[in-house]
């Protein structure tokens, strides 16, 4: 089902925006890998292949945030062997694990990460916080390693835990994590491609969109600074994103379509604005003009 010349061009756009999105926010691979396994390919062909391409993204990413100047870490490389380790002993790991237990295993990850940032109660402002900063090594290898594992959602965790606990900003946060996140599918791609996973003719398909996407997203986010837009997969749940940017102290909307129901939608309004983001914007004309402003 995969080889077939319609699945390529579908993943070759899905690839294209999931680079857009995360060479901005983090989280393209909450976009890739559920599409590859929709077609019908093998979780660990898909985790493989994901790794694969997602290195052109992310590559790209790192160059042009380096080139202008954003990539100022002091422990880039320390954070970088981290992450690259980590990724390796999860890589690993599941290479060793059937498809057939993915399979069940995959949902179940997917549904952990949204947990996590539900449950994560953050700062309530960007400042370093010296309590984890003492762990701060630990919680790079283990995001290296649960990319190698498994992947979606890397970049928004990397994004997250220097805004939360070093104190960055979102755009040199976003700089250092396209570094780490291209150690982390790197490293998980030498091994499954020495393993014999990786699908190279769809990879390299999807590597070219990686690459596009990746250009226009990170030119964008240094054109614009810090008045980016994060974009999270649905099935991610956009609130909780949300919900754990303005935490972190960040100032953010989200956007979110009315309920058919009256009643059930002033429910929800009232939910959204007391305890996830306090700026809602309307999906709509109005909404997009909003955001254009």
């Amino acid at each position: 089902l995969y080889d077939d010349t319609t699945v390529y061009v579908i993943l070759f756009i899905v690839a294209f925006f999931a680079s857009l999105i995360d060479s901005i926010a983090g989280g393209g691979g909450l976009l890739t890998t559920p599409s590859m396994l929709l077609v019908g390919m093998p979780p660990l062909n898909v985790l493989a292949t994901n790794k694969f391409q997602s290195c052109f993204g992310t590559f790209t990413s790192t160059f042009n945030y380096y080139k202008n100047g954003l990539l100022i870490e002091k422990k880039r490389v320390l954070y970088f062997v981290l992450a690259f380790t980590g990724s390796s002993i999860g890589t690993l790991l599941v290479s060793r694990i059937s498809n057939e237990t993915l399979e069940s295993v995959i949902p179940i990850l997917l549904i952990s990460a949204a947990i996590f940032f539900i449950t994560n109660k953050g700062p309530s402002g960007v400042k370093q916080n010296e309590k984890l900063l003492i762990i701060f090594n630990l919680v790079v290898f283990a995001i290296g390693f649960y990319d190698g594992f498994f992947g979606p959602g890397t970049g928004s965790f990397f994004v997250l835990s220097f805004i939360i606990i070093k104190g960055a900003n979102i755009m040199q946060s976003t700089a250092i994590t396209k570094l780490l996140n291209f150690a982390s599918n790197f490293a998980a791609f030498i091994i499954f491609a020495f393993q014999g996973y990786v699908l190279w003719y769809l990879g390299l398909t999807m590597a070219v969109a990686q690459i596009a996407g990746a250009y226009t997203g990170s030119r964008f986010a240094i054109k614009n600074g810090e008045k980016v837009v994060f974009i999270s997969g649905h099935f991610n749940n956009f609130e909780l994103m949300a919900m754990q940017i303005q935490k972190a102290g960040v100032d953010c909307a989200a956007i979110y379509r009315p309920l058919n129901n009256p009643y059930l939608n002033s429910i929800m309004e009232t939910i959204r604005i007391r305890d996830i983001c306090k700026n809602q914007i309307k999906k709509g004309r109005a909404g997009t003009r909003e955001i254009i402003r």
